[in-house]
């Protein structure tokens, strides 16, 4: 399925955007049931893998680096 699939006729383009937070200690994950069902950290490397949209992808090269 592509992108553009979940928006209006007309839209060409999408913007993601990443954020990156350092906590002093672990912290439990609070999800909105609105928005997600569920989470799981991975490694970069297959996180990406994993990742359908290419702009997904380009947002987390660009904070993290293309290390994978």
């Amino acid at each position: 399925m592509l992108w553009f699939q979940f928006y209006p006729p007309g839209i060409c383009s999408n913007l993601e955007h990443v954020f990156k937070v350092t906590l002093p200690s672990p912290r439990g994950i609070s999800l909105n049931p609105r928005e997600h069902l569920r989470y799981r950290w991975l490694p970069q490397r297959e996180a990406l893998r994993l990742i359908r949209s290419w702009t997904n992808r380009a947002a987390i090269r660009r904070r993290f680096g293309r290390r994978a």
